[in-house]
C-alpha cells in the first residue's frame, strides 16, 4: 500500500515537497491556515544553480526559466575599497551561478505543478489544533473537529512553525539586531549579470541582477537606522544608497520598500517519530548570501532521492534518523557561514577591516580555493 503524507504549509518549499513526495507514489494532503494559495510579499528569490537542477527534476524549471534572470558573477567587497573577491561561474561551469526570480512567480509555478498531480489534495483554510503520533501513523486535528490521518507529517510552516512548537522540537535561536530592507530599483549603469554583496560596518547591502538596468535590493541595517531609511522619501533614500554604493550610477525605486526583522534559528534534530521539519521551520539564516530558499529546497531533494519503499508502512519511521544525520551538516555549515559573515563584517573595527581586506585578496589570488567557494555558492558542491 502506498504511503500517505500530510504537509502543513503551502509556501514554495511545501509545494515543492508535495510534488517530490507525489513523484514517490505517495498520497499527499497539503493544509494551510490561509484560505488561498498566494504570495504577494514582493521579494525576489536567488536560486543557486543546484536549486535550478532540483526544480528541473520536479518538472518546474522549464516554466520558470523564461522569468528568471541569470547571475554570472558575484562580487564581494567592503567599504573604503579595502579588498574584494570576484566569483565567476565560467571558472567552474558553462551554467550561470544561479538565477533571480520573483517569489510570486516561483510560487505560482510550483502551485500549478502541484495541481497537476492527482495524488495531491489541498485543504484550506485549515487551522491545526492538535497533532499526535503513534507507531503506525499521525493524526492532525483542526478547528471544527476535522481529523486527518497519514503515515507521516511534514512541518513546512515557516519560521514561526506551529508544528515545531507543538511537538517541542529543541531550537536554538538568536536576533541579529538588524532589519532587512528589500526593494527593486533601476540604475543608470548596467550590472552585466553581476550580483554585488557590499559590506558596510552597519550591515551588508546586496544588489541582485534582474533586467540589464534593474536589480533587487537587500539592505541589512540596525533597527534605528532602518527606521530612518524607511522614513525617507524615495529620492532621498536612493541618493543615500547611491552614496554608500556608487557603482551602478543613479538609482530609482520601482517598487515600494518593505522591511522585516532579521533573526536566525535551527532545530538541533529536525525529525522525530513520524514528523519532519523542512525549510524555514527547521532553519532560518541571515539573507546575506541569499541561501535560505536553496537550503530548504535541498531538504526537499533529500526526500526525492530516497527509495519509494522506505516511505511505506513501519519503515517510514526509520527515515527520521537518516534525515537528521544527512541534512544537519549542510544546515549547520550554511548557518555558521552566514552567521560568521555578518559578525565578521558588521563592525567598525579598522583592524578587522584591514584583515578582512587581506583575506578577500588572498581568496581572489588562489584559483583552486576560489573554485571551491564558487561551486559552494552555486549549490553544486553540497550533497543532501
Amino acid at each position: 500500500m502506498a504511503a500517505s503524507s500530510l504537509i502543513i504549509g503551502a509556501g514554495p518549499v511545501g509545494l515543492a515537497l508535495a510534488v517530490a513526495l507525489s513523484k514517490q507514489g505517495q498520497a499527499v494532503t497539503v493544509v494551510d491556515r490561509a484560505p488561498a494559495c498566494s504570495s504577494h510579499d514582493g521579494r525576489t528569490i536567488a536560486l543557486a544553480q543546484g536549486s535550478c537542477k532540483i526544480l528541473a527534476r520536479l518538472g518546474v524549471w522549464d516554466t520558470l526559466k523564461g522569468s528568471a534572470h541569470p547571475i554570472h558573477e558575484i562580487l564581494v567587497s567592503q567599504e573604503k575599497r579595502q579588498g574584494n573577491v570576484h566569483y565567476r561561474s565560467q571558472d567552474v561551469s558553462t551554467d550561470p551561478m544561479g538565477h533571480l526570480i520573483p517569489m510570486e512567480r516561483l510560487h505560482e509555478a510550483l502551485l500549478a505543478r502541484a495541481r497537476e498531480e492527482a495524488r495531491i489534495t489541498f485543504l484550506r483554510p485549515f487551522v491545526p489544533t492538535a497533532l499526535s503520533m503513534n507507531q503506525d501513523n499521525v493524526l492532525l486535528q483542526a478547528e471544527g473537529g476535522q481529523t486527518l490521518e497519514a503515515d507521516m507529517c511534514f512541518g513546512v510552516d515557516g519560521r514561526a512553525s506551529w508544528v515545531r512548537d507543538y511537538l517541542g522540537f529543541k531550537t536554538r535561536s538568536w536576533d541579529y539586531d538588524q532589519v532587512g530592507i528589500v526593494a527593486t530599483l533601476t540604475h543608470t549603469r548596467p550590472h552585466n549579470g553581476v550580483a554585488y554583496e557590499h559590506f558596510l560596518a552597519s550591515g551588508p547591502v546586496a544588489f541582485l541582477p534582474l533586467t540589464p538596468f534593474s536589480s533587487a535590493l537587500v539592505w541589512s541595517q540596525p533597527p534605528g537606522h532602518a527606521d530612518y531609511l524607511m522614513g525617507l522619501d524615495e529620492g532621498a533614500f536612493c541618493d543615500l544608497l547611491a552614496h554608500v554604493f556608487p557603482f551602478l550610477g543613479e538609482l530609482t525605486l520601482t517598487a515600494p520598500r518593505r522591511s522585516y526583522p532579521l533573526a536566525g534559528h535551527f532545530v538541533t534534530a529536525p525529525a522525530k517519530g513520524r514528523a519532519f521539519l523542512v525549510g524555514d521551520a527547521a532553519h532560518g539564516i541571515h539573507p546575506v548570501a541569499g541561501q535560505g530558499f536553496n537550503l530548504g529546497l535541498r531538504d526537499v531533494a533529500w526526500f526525492l532521492d530516497q527509495e519509494p519503499r522506505l516511505f511505506e508502512g513501519t519503515s517510514s519511521a526509520a527515515l527520521t534518523g537518516a534525515y537528521t544525520q544527512r541534512r544537519m551538516p549542510d544546515i549547520v555549515s550554511m548557518t555558521a557561514m552566514t552567521h560568521g559573515l555578518v559578525k565578521l563584517f558588521s563592525n567598525e573595527s579598522r583592524t578587522l577591516r584591514h584583515l578582512r581586506g587581506v583575506g578577500l585578496g588572498i581568496v581572489n589570488r588562489i584559483p583552486p580555493l576560489k573554485k571551491i567557494l564558487t561551486r559552494h555558492a552555486m549549490g553544486l558542491s553540497l550533497k543532501g
